[in-house]
Formats: structure tokens, sequence, C-alpha cells
């Protein structure tokens, strides 16, 4: 199942970094070379089956066009692409990323999320009603 899922029939969002390519931290998004790491990221888990339905990322949309070509390098279709779209405080508070992720996700039709950090994962299937999959810890979270 784990080595399936990203290829399976669910109808299924993605978190970006952590899933699709390695995760970033904060530290690298503080660096000067954040573009190019965003860029020349490997790539981790990638759908090929069909496009993505949904992406929900924390990363900021200014960084859209260097995410697209990403994507489009890794041949990897996606139907809606959401981004962070204000930089600022708010984006470290506490849950801010899980429900900016899991209202996405609930505002789709999606059956399933796949998050990389296990308490996001927890905290979008709480918060939306859905079940998500963390693919660090291997854990469903209903």
């Amino acid at each position: 199942f784990q080595w399936n899922v990203f290829n399976a029939h669910y109808r299924t969002g993605y978190d970006f970094d952590g899933v699709l390519c390695q995760d970033l931290t904060a530290r690298d998004e503080a660096g000067g070379d954040y573009l190019q790491k965003i860029v020349s990221r490997p790539p981790l888990y990638l759908p090929r089956r069909r496009p993505i339905e949904l992406i929900a990322t924390a990363r900021l949309a200014k960084y859209r066009e260097a995410t697209v070509t990403w994507l489009r390098r890794h041949n990897v279709r996606v139907k809606r692409l959401v981004m962070w779209e204000e930089p600022g405080e708010y984006r470290d508070r506490k849950k801010a990323i899980s429900t900016f992720k899991a209202k996405a996700y609930k505002e789709s039709n999606l059956e399933l999320f796949i998050e990389s950090d296990a308490t996001q994962a927890r905290e979008i299937a709480e918060l939306s009603g859905r079940p998500v999959i963390c693919t660090t810890t291997n854990e469903v979270f209903n």
C-alpha cells in the first residue's frame, strides 16, 4: 500500500515539501539561496498515473513559478495548486498551516490527503473530518 497509494485510484490531495520532494526547513527559507533550493530539490513520491487533484502547501505563492517548473521537470501534472498567499507571522502560529491545508482539502471532493508532518496530518484530519496519511510515520489519521 505504501508504494502504491501514490498511484492508486483514490482522489488524493498532497502536501508538497516532504511528500513530493525532500522537505525544506524554515532555515532553508531564511537563506539567500532558497529559490535555488526549491528548484533543485530531489523528488520523493511522485504520482504519475494521473494528475494530482490538489496540492496544498505552505510555500509562499511568490514561489509559484519555481514550484510549477519543478513539477513540470518531474512530469507531475496538477489540477489545483494552493499556496500560502501572504508572508508573515500568522503562518508560524500553531495550527495555522494545518488549518490552511485542511480548508483546501475540505473544500474539495477528495477522499484522502497525504502529509509529511505527523502533527499536521493529525490536525488536518481533525479539522477536515477526512483521512490523512503521514508519510513520515506511516500512520493514517481519521
